[in-house]
Order: C-alpha cells, then sequence, then structure tokens
C-alpha cells in the first residue's frame, strides 16, 4: 500500500524538529576526522602486509610494496602535522590568554600615571592631561594601547644620555614606571608569539589537508584492489574483507 504522502510529510517534519532541538556538538581541539583516517589507514596497511595477502595483492593486483611503504611515510607525516596543528593552536590560546593578563597589567599601570597627571596638573595646566590620554577608552584596540604607554613612557622616562624625564607625576615612583615598562613588553611579546603561533597551527592544518587527499588515495588503491580479489559476493572472503575494512554486502565504493 503506497504510503500516505501528508503522513510522510508529517513524520519528516517532526523528525526534522527533533533534530533541530538536540544540543549541537561543539567541535574539538582538532579534528577527529582526520586521525581518524590515519588510523583506518594504518589498519589497511596492517592488512596488506599480512603473508597471506601481500603477496596476493603484490603479483595479482599490482599493490606494490614501496608504494604501501610511501603511504606510510605520508600517514605518520600527515599525523605529526595534525597534532602539530593542534598543539600550536593549543598555544595559540594559551598566549590569548596570557596576552589577558598582561594587558590588565598594561592598563592598571595606565590608571596610575593618570591618576598622578590629575594630581600633578591642576588650573591652567589642565589641557597637559591630554598627554595621558584621560577619557579615551584604552580597553578597545590593542595596538592603539600600547601606541598610549609607549607615549606615556616617553614622559616619565629619562631621554637620551640620562636627561631627565619631562614630566614627575604626583605619586608614580620609579617602581610604578618599571611597571608599566614591564606590561607593555610583556604584552608586546605575547602579541607576537600569539600571532606566530597562528600562522604555525593554519601552516600546519593546511599541509595535513594536502597530506591527507594522498593517503584517501592510497588508502582507496589498496581497499579496490582487495575488493578485486576477494568480492563481497563469496561469503568465505567476510573476515578478509573486514581486515579491509570493506562492506560485506556490497562491492566496495570510493
Amino acid at each position: 500500500m503506497p504510503e500516505n504522502p501528508e503522513s510522510s510529510s508529517s513524520s519528516s517534519s517532526s523528525a526534522s524538529s527533533e533534530e533541530e532541538k538536540k544540543p549541537r556538538k561543539s567541535p574539538g581541539p582538532f579534528n577527529q576526522a582526520k586521525l581518524d583516517e590515519v588510523e583506518r589507514t594504518r589498519d589497511i596497511i596492517a592488512a596488506y602486509r599480512k603473508p597471506e595477502f601481500k603477496q596476493i595483492l603484490i603479483d595479482k593486483r599490482d599493490v606494490l610494496e614501496a608504494d604501501v611503504n610511501t603511504l606510510e611515510t605520508t600517514v605518520n607525516l600527515a599525523e605529526n602535522k595534525i597534532t602539530g596543528g593542534h598543539a600550536a593552536t593549543v598555544a595559540k590560546e594559551q598566549l590569548t590568554a596570557e596576552e589577558g593578563i598582561a594587558k590588565a597589567a598594561l592598563l592598571a599601570g595606565i590608571a596610575t600615571t593618570q591618576r598622578g597627571a590629575l594630581r600633578t596638573f591642576r588650573s591652567d595646566q589642565r589641557a597637559r592631561l591630554e598627554d595621558y590620554f584621560i577619557g579615551e577608552d584604552l580597553d578597545t584596540n590593542l595596538p592603539r594601547l600600547k601606541t598610549i604607554a609607549i607615549a606615556i613612557l616617553a614622559k616619565l622616562q629619562p631621554g637620551p644620555n640620562n636627561t631627565p624625564p619631562p614630566d614627575v607625576l604626583r605619586g608614580v615612583k620609579a617602581p610604578d614606571i618599571q611597571a608599566l615598562a614591564d606590561a607593555l613588553g610583556v604584552l608586546t611579546a605575547k602579541d607576537n608569539e600569539q600571532g606566530a603561533a597562528q600562522v604555525i597551527a593554519r601552516e600546519e592544518r593546511r599541509t595535513a589537508d594536502e597530506l591527507l587527499a594522498d593517503i584517501v588515495a592510497g588508502r582507496l588503491d589498496i581497499q579496490l584492489a582487495a575488493d578485486q580479489e576477494w568480492p563481497w559476493k563469496t561469503r568465505e572472503h567476510d573476515l578478509i574483507r573486514a581486515q579491509f575494512k570493506l562492506p560485506l554486502t556490497r562491492p566496495m565504493t570510493e
């Protein structure tokens, strides 16, 4: 009896609705599918190398040992690239957290100098407060924040040949100025390191993707050769096909 289209549509709509309600899984720290492909290919290489299979595949199906050895080298390299990309991503995340700490320290150091400027420049000197960026939102742009810190330090640190600093602010002591300089140095270093880690992570993943394309091609060649030699319709081939991760009820497809 033909299926009721309305019932089918309702069922499909309900299933779709249920699917939408399911919470989405957040992505893992690295692409598990890539590592799964690496492990799948390793299993198939191991099956190929079994004495009862290898010589048959070499002699009858042109799966040369040298090609399989090259595939294994590519698999190992890809795994290093995948996990290397993951390590770089973790490093980037760690550096981002460290950068946040350094940024907070820099903001605190600038705030100390701004309070000192407010205490120092009174009445007819109020225009000097602009030199300390009082009233500007400092927490919106990292390059701007570093530029402001550099400008303030230039007012408070000795000049060439240890000439006196342009300004001396009330309540701002040498340790405060040094803390501001140190915070700027740490933030700049962490910002540079974070950028480098991001480039490495991106490059590691790009290379892994390229290697994985070769791995998939090599894996499929072994599997298709095994599918040629041990076709699915012969039940005695089931155990062999399982070792090569071939379907048991149909031919192998790409």
